[in-house]
């Protein structure tokens, strides 16, 4: 089940046992206060438990909620072998919601994964969070245009509390006017995990001004790792362009990563593509063997291939 899908799914009663999973904190701490929801006195009827044994989780599923039909137990960190709790599982307390928090599946929550309500809290698609970003421009007496909401999703990479953030900050600068998307690209810095995505672009659409002021952004953000960033985002490209679906598979890319790939691949011939990763192979060999540093790696690569487009 999606986490879009969870408040409406508890009008119909609650599950015994939910895991919750995905990549977006955010939304994860968003499905945990809907489900201690579900205790008119969480304050009385709700247990928090870091890394604990089975045994203590299943106290504490067994304890009777105080002064309400419902207590809620929010288990983080999960790390026990789960064969203790499997057998509490066969047969649950009617009055407890146990809640297990793991932005991956591990290995040990495969074991009781089949008894519990998994609940998907990866990033929201575009749709969702355009009309989230318009309601919430609405709320603060705001408007906001499509191209703007769509470019503020991108630049906050999907991550709802950026976007949540980004967009209270731009609603104050439009103060009751109409946020539009040159001031989206004035005011929000893009996440570090799509600059990649902005500079590839800048660089295969000829524009090196641009480019290499994103390669500056990056560097200014922390030169260590960030070559690899670019180099990875290139490789990926190139697969795409070459394998297509199969590289989506190679690589572990989610939809949204693989369409933004594909969209951008699509620009160029595979040929160019080879050209770049090879002149990024031999930039690499170099860094590696320290004859050149992370900024001079990043700029170099940058002006080196600026209007790669044969």
């Amino acid at each position: 089940m999606r986490f879009v899908e969870l408040k409406n799914s508890l009008k119909n009663g609650y599950k015994p046992f939910y895991v919750l999973s995905g990549d977006d904190a955010y939304v994860l701490s968003l499905a945990e206060k809907t489900l201690l929801s579900l205790s008119s006195l969480p304050d009385m009827n709700s247990v928090f438990l870091d890394a604990p044994q089975c045994e203590e989780i299943v106290v504490a599923a067994n304890t009777l909620p105080l002064g309400d039909d419902t207590r809620v137990v929010i288990v983080r960190n999960f790390l026990s072998d789960a064969s203790v709790l499997k057998t509490y599982l066969e047969s649950p307390s009617h009055t407890t919601v146990l809640v297990i928090e793991s932005p991956l599946l591990s290995q040990n929550l495969s074991q009781i994964s089949q008894y519990a309500e998994l609940i998907d809290c990866s990033r929201l698609d575009k749709d969702t969070l355009t009309r989230f970003i318009a309601n919430e421009c609405a709320k603060k007496g705001a408007a906001v245009t499509g191209e703007a909401a769509r470019l503020l999703i991108e630049k906050c990479n999907r991550y709802l509390a950026r976007i949540v953030a980004e967009t209270d900050k731009l609603c104050a600068y439009a103060y009751g006017g109409t946020i539009k998307s040159d001031v989206v690209v004035s005011m929000v810095n893009s996440d570090l995990e799509y600059k990649p995505y902005e500079l590839a672009d800048s660089i295969l659409n000829g524009n090196g001004e641009k480019a290499v002021r994103l390669a500056n952004d990056m560097i200014a953000d922390g030169a260590a790792g960030v070559f690899g960033l670019i180099y990875s985002h290139f490789r990926q490209l190139l697969y795409v362009a070459i394998s297509g679906e199969e590289a989506k598979t190679a690589f572990k890319l989610t939809d949204y990563k693989y369409k933004l790939l594909k969209s951008q691949a699509a620009a160029l011939k595979p040929v160019a593509l080879k050209r770049i990763c090879d002149k990024l192979h031999k930039i690499d060999e170099d860094y590696k063997k320290g004859a050149i540093g992370d900024k001079l790696a990043i700029i170099e690569f940058v002006t080196s291939v600026v209007g790669e487009r044969k």
